[in-house]
């Protein structure tokens, strides 16, 4: 299964898109995550549809990342993933992220169009 298929059957089923879709619904609230732990990223996700992992200030690693995102998984949450400013090649981070599972990136700091 490729990304793109991957990305749209994890939308197609979140407790996010239900929330979204129905007017009667409660608000929709996310999480944001500042560290790599999988403990602490297990219980905002028992909480929240949508979990945005902060990597540049958090200074987590690829590895914890896809762990988070795959313990998350397990409560049907959905994660962003907010990629370093400094890193040294941010499209290959905020692929491998996408990789991992994550269903947007976050960008900061970006001041133009080229955005490098």
């Amino acid at each position: 299964m490729d990304v793109t298929s991957n990305l749209s059957t994890k939308l197609m089923n979140s407790k996010l898109r239900e929330k979204l879709l129905d007017p009667t619904s409660s608000p929709v609230f996310a999480g944001w995550l500042q560290s790599g732990d999988w403990r602490t990223a297990r219980a905002l996700s028992a909480h929240h549809e949508l979990v945005v992992i902060d990597a540049e200030h958090g200074g987590i690693s690829l590895d914890q990342i896809a762990c988070c995102i795959e313990v998350m998984g397990g409560n049907n949450t959905l994660a962003f993933v907010r990629v370093p400013f400094d890193s040294d090649d941010r499209k290959s981070f905020a692929r491998r992220c996408l990789d991992a599972g994550a269903i947007g990136i976050l960008f900061p700091n970006i001041q133009s169009l080229a955005g490098e």
